[in-house]
């Protein structure tokens, strides 16, 4: 009886790239360079720090030079601009160069709870302040907050702090998600109720006022919320599934795809036909049809514009996404338009960064998706100074229309975010395009020997190579493994010490391995054991093929 073929679902896990800029102190800032130690990644790196850890979800927003990494076990990593605290640590450290796990105790206050309940599921950045939301419901925000966009009394909060005082919590109506902009943040609750706090300038908290008035020596000022404030109008007996917050403006997205926004209207970001602000949410008509097939799917807010996914997966774009020509300062997209280069795509996922746009999109080309089911990855933006469109090193970094990302053909991203000049993606570690990419950093301090024999050339013989691994580029000869391997395994292979400590972080999940003895292929006609070792063949043996690494060849 002939044996029937199995078929391997891709994982719903991947790793982190990273393209654009990385010396977090001084992004957006003038007349700063990018140093060795700190370059401009012109195309997509593998995160090398956390390239053994299984991530599902990145957070970073068009104004942010931090983000967030969301694992699998419900931890977060986070690298950044820390100046005021907003990626959780000390404000005395002002840049997060290398990815850094927040503890569910140490960072947090009071402590994140034991459980499942203490996993994070959601988080959201804005320039200066972050939030985090918990499975159980909870907020916790950090950093800037000098208008009560973090929920607390005004003053930068060092260390997240759980935000307390929502009527939300009255009612025991968890939250489930939040979004930052650069002075307010916007709430979501499981039975779909939206609150705001922070500033009221431009009307983007959806109260109906902005609260101006007059300070000492006629200064103007605006009221502020430090405790979570309904929001209600139009949005009263509405079950809203989403919120985005662009730099002064909202977005909301009901369960029958009608699209609601307010705040700053300026260069026709809310699509309105306009550029009035609003003071409370105002129905989308564009996306009010009669046709549900015609509504909204998603929203995405960028600093001063905003797009929809329609529910044929099509996209549209309003308000000011480049510095001149249609689209720009003088031309912004009064009502959503779509771009032609863009028709008959089918969008999955969207970022809006500080200058960029980026679309991942089904691969029609099945010989492109491969068996990781990769996605047609499209990135467009003017002025993308740090290279963070990751077009590639020879490639220009501005791009008016949509184009493909070719550095990421054949190779499947979960998700995106775009930061201020800096681009994140989650990709599963399969084909041959992902082993070929380069990490970041380059360059490691490693071993020039095996590091369980400490010899060079194996006592086994000339067979024997040494295998390196893809994070710390530490090497080990095959035989001293532990079972020893025959042979080089295909895709990623991580040392002993490289998988106990992702196990130690509580990532390799249900599928992974805690020791040495899951985590390597047992023999070469054996299947693999942990999931750390699927994908493509990686030439890691030295004295091969250069891999990926630095240090390679002896």
């Amino acid at each position: 009886m002939a044996s029937q073929t199995e078929v391997t679902e891709p994982p719903s896990w991947g790793r982190v790239l990273i393209a654009g800029g990385t010396d977090w102190p001084n992004l957006g800032r003038k007349g700063l360079k990018p140093t060795d130690e700190r370059p401009d990644l012109s195309a997509p790196h593998i995160l090398r720090a956390v390239s053994n850890i299984r991530m599902k979800r990145v957070f970073s927003s068009h104004s942010s030079c931090h983000a967030f990494f969301l694992s699998v076990s419900g931890d977060v990593w986070v690298i950044g601009r820390n100046e005021k605290g907003q990626c959780g640590l000390p404000s005395s450290t002002v840049s997060i160069d290398a990815p850094t796990r927040l503890d569910r105790s140490k960072h947090f206050a009071p402590s994140l709870p034991a459980g499942a309940q203490g996993d994070i599921v959601w988080a959201a950045t804005g320039r200066n302040h972050s939030l985090i939301v918990t499975r159980a419901g909870t907020l916790y925000s950090a950093g800037g907050n000098a208008m009560g966009q973090c929920g607390h009394a005004i003053g930068d909060v060092n260390g997240f702090k759980r935000v307390t005082g929502g009527q939300y919590e009255k009612e025991k109506d968890p939250l489930v998600r939040a979004s930052a902009g650069l002075t307010f943040s916007i709430l979501l609750t499981e039975s779909g109720k939206v609150y705001a706090l922070g500033s009221t300038e431009k009307g983007q908290l959806g109260n109906g006022r902005t609260g101006e008035h007059f300070i000492s020596g006629n200064k103007l000022a605006f009221q502020t919320f430090t405790d979570p404030l309904p929001v209600r109008g139009v949005l009263a007996d509405k079950k809203i599934v989403d919120v985005q917050c662009g730099q002064q403006h909202s977005l909301a997205l009901d369960a029958d795809g009608y699209v609601y926004v307010w705040g700053f209207g300026g260069y026709g970001r809310l699509g309105l036909g306009m550029q009035a602000d609003q003071l409370s949410p105002t129905l989308v008509p564009q996306f009010a049809r009669d046709n549900a097939v015609l509504r909204a799917k998603a929203i995405y807010a960028g600093p001063s514009c905003s797009a929809i996914l329609d529910r044929q997966h099509m996209y549209y774009l309003a308000g000011k996404w480049k510095t001149s020509g249609e689209g720009g300062a003088g031309q912004g997209y009064m009502t959503y338009k779509y771009f032609h280069e863009l028709m008959g795509v089918h969008c999955l996922n969207v970022a809006l960064g500080g200058v960029t746009l980026l679309v991942t999109a089904y691969e029609p080309d099945a010989g492109m998706r491969a068996d990781c089911d990769a996605t047609m990855n499209v990135v467009w933006g003017q002025n993308a100074a740090n290279g963070e469109l990751g077009l590639g090193p020879e490639k220009p970094r501005s791009a008016t229309k949509p184009i493909r990302c070719e550095p990421l053909d054949k190779v499947s991203i979960l998700d995106i975010a775009a930061g201020q000049n800096t681009t994140y993606y989650i990709a599963r570690n399969q084909g041959e395009t992902y082993s070929e990419l380069p990490r970041f950093p380059e360059v490691v301090p490693s071993s020039d020997h095996c590091l369980k024999c400490s010899r060079e050339e194996s006592a086994q013989g000339s067979e024997d190579v040494l295998l390196e691994c893809e994070k710390c580029e530490n090497p080990w000869h095959l035989k001293c493994l532990s079972p020893p391997l025959s042979s080089v395994p295909e895709g990623e292979w991580h040392c002993p010490s490289c998988i106990a400590e992702a196990g130690n972080a509580g990532d390799l999940g249900a599928e992974g391995a805690t020791d040495d003895k899951k985590a390597v292929k047992r023999d070469a006609g054996e299947e693999e054991d942990d999931s750390l070792q699927r994908g493509t063949p990686s030439k890691r043996a030295r004295g091969g093929k250069a891999g990926r690494g630095g240090k390679r060849g002896k």
